[in-house]
């Protein structure tokens, strides 16, 4: 088979008919050959220059699926763009740890989806990868994962708390918008950029710490998150975007360092429970 060229793993017949199929031997043979055969037939892939294995589409039965980590004695190293998109009958997906890489709306409005256990070689997660999930109520995110990207977990809404990895340094723009349940989370050092919108909407957020290694906050990153009561600024941060924190009513306590010298307008517009902030040494 080609590099690039997308398959449907198929076991031939013919080999199956030379088989003593009456015998003991071949009826055994043949429920023991099925079984990997049958459950790489749900996947349709690719083949990577590298001869490893994108998985293009998925055409199973759902439930909880177990991704492998090896199809037609290659690695399975990616989940290709849209390759579970839609897939309503998807209960909860394990992938290994050979997989670096959830390209672009790999699990994109999976509605039925409940967890999510990512393995440690996960480095990226793509553009819109989980966005639309709304029965998504557990993320375990590997280790190793270095971006979010735009919109991954948008739209999540019954995600209660994700735990983000200390390796991460790139978080994409609305990437948890409108994950309405979200309660907490810690950005951590490693990241260093939040862009627009990150937690646009999350109501029910209550407390965010942002990491010494973030040096900008962007524009509606917190907006209308009405029951956010505490925040802790990095000591990194230079810039809060326009209207950062607008409609943040439930925000009481705010601590900006004095690394910040630039904070747009309306950043804490409509923040009407404000008693206590703190901006820099003063």
């Amino acid at each position: 088979m080609k590099q690039g060229e997308q398959k449907t793993d198929v076991f031939p017949i013919s080999f199956f008919g030379r088989m003593r199929i009456g015998s003991a031997w071949g009826l055994a043979a043949i429920f023991y050959l099925a079984l990997p055969v049958a459950a790489n037939a749900q996947y349709g892939y690719k083949i990577n220059p590298d001869d490893t294995i994108t998985i293009t589409n998925y055409t199973g039965a759902g439930g909880d699926v177990v991704i492998p980590s090896n199809i037609a004695g290659r690695i399975v190293s990616s989940i290709g763009t849209s390759a579970f998109s839609q897939c309503a009958s998807l209960k909860s997906v394990t992938i290994p740890d050979s997989v670096t890489m959830l390209e672009d709306h790999a699990f994109y409005h999976c509605t039925s989806l409940t967890s999510v256990i990512t393995g440690n070689g996960v480095v990226s997660i793509g553009d819109f990868s989980l966005m639309l999930c709304t029965s998504l109520t557990s993320v375990v995110m590997g280790s190793n994962v270095a971006s979010i990207g735009t919109s991954a977990f948008r739209e999540c809404y019954v995600l209660p708390s994700i735990t983000i990895s200390s390796n991460i340094t790139s978080i994409g723009a609305s990437a948890f918008e409108h994950c309405e349940n979200l309660i907490r989370t810690t950005i951590p050092d490693s990241v260093t950029n939040m862009q627009q919108r990150t937690f646009y909407d999350c109501d029910s957020l209550k407390s965010i710490v942002i990491g010494n290694g973030v040096t900008s906050i962007g524009s509606e990153t917190f907006k209308n998150c009405l029951n956010l009561t505490n925040a802790i600024i990095g000591s990194s941060v230079t810039s809060i975007g326009g209207d950062a924190f607008n409609n943040c009513q439930g925000l009481i306590n705010i601590t900006i360092p004095s690394s910040v010298t630039n904070i747009m307008y309306r950043a804490f517009a409509n923040c009407s429970g404000l008693i206590n902030a703190v901006i820099g040494n003063h």
